[in-house]
């Protein structure tokens, strides 16, 4: 299976791991939650430069999504 799931919205998207909720709005602003840490998603951490990488692979992860979503894989029939 996947290890994350991406959900679109009206001038947003979001990405959600086991740990981390990642948002993408249309205006450019981000914001991360570590839900592992704060499960009702009040404190972002975003900004905080411990969550930098955390950041870059969420971004990456949103980017892969979106290229597999344009470009899907071709059909493998079972004979």
């Amino acid at each position: 299976g996947r290890d994350s799931a991406l959900l679109e919205g009206t001038n947003i998207k979001t990405l959600r791991t086991s740990r981390y909720r990642y948002v993408s709005r249309a205006d450019g602003k981000e914001t991360l939650y570590d839900i592992q840490i704060d499960p009702n998603e009040y404190h972002d951490v975003a900004n905080e430069p411990e969550y930098d990488g955390v950041l870059s692979e969420m971004r990456h992860k949103m980017l892969k999504h979106l290229i597999e979503m344009e470009r899907p894989k071709r059909r493998t029939w079972a004979y």
